[in-house]
């Protein structure tokens, strides 16, 4: 879902004075957006990008059981094991944000130092272990 196409949606349901209608509009945005998921925008980038999830477990500091139960949605990740799982998996920086909002994580804010480090580090393709270097090395957070 695009800026343009959530703000449409926000005047819409802004617009709803009854809980008939209410009902109505909720319905259609669940039938509308119900794959709207993180499973399978991941295993769609991971097949585009000829990864296993052997590959994405091996490079990441999460167990096997852990691993599936956040890609099937059994788990609630943090925000860090999403960009995590984002940078292994090659995510652009738009793929991350859908990632991040289908988890109800948190987008990547360009205003944030650590943010920021995050996305150039996505844009230039690091790995994860780059990635937590550059934010060791500008003394942030490192993903964990």
């Amino acid at each position: 879902m695009n800026s343009e196409e959530t703000s449409e949606l926000y005047d819409l349901l802004s617009g709803i004075k009854d809980e008939e209608k209410l009902e109505s509009y909720m319905k259609d945005i669940k039938d509308k957006y119900r794959n709207d998921d993180f499973a399978s925008l991941f295993y769609e980038v991971c097949k585009r990008n000829n990864l296993k999830n052997s590959d994405i477990i091996s490079k990441i500091n999460i167990s096997r059981s852990h691993y599936y139960d956040i890609i099937n949605g059994v788990k609630n990740p943090t925000r860090d094991k999403i960009i995590q799982l984002c940078i292994v998996a090659g995510f652009t920086v738009d793929e991350t944000q859908k990632a991040l909002t289908r988890t109800k994580c948190g987008i990547l804010h360009s205003k944030s130092e650590r943010d920021t480090i995050i996305i150039f580090c996505i844009v230039n393709r690091f790995s994860l272990v780059e990635t937590n270097e550059k934010l060791y090395d500008k003394r942030l957070e490192i993903l964990v």
